[in-house]
């Protein structure tokens, strides 16, 4: 976060701001800079156990109904490979 808040400061110094200016743009935009990554990391994470649950669901599933078609008398497996 510090390395963002020099590198805009550098950035507004270069465009010959002046200081307050320069701090409270920094600060902005480094605040910005950090909530979209911390929130892209978030909905990754968040993604990430959706599909963990539903590829265990789909396992889970698919073992059902080999037990059932065991009982039936069909051992046969069927598979789908799309997850």
């Amino acid at each position: 976060m510090l390395l963002g808040f020099v590198f805009f400061v550098g950035v507004f110094e270069f465009l010959g701001m002046g200081l307050a200016a320069k701090i409270v743009l920094s600060l902005l935009l480094d605040l910005a800079l950090w909530g979209f990554l911390l929130r892209h990391d978030i909905r990754r994470a968040y993604y990430r156990v959706v599909r963990r649950r539903r590829r265990d669901a789909e396992l889970r599933a698919r073992a059902c109904a080999q037990r059932l078609r065991r009982v039936e008398g069909q051992n046969v497996v069927r598979t789908s490979y799309y997850f």
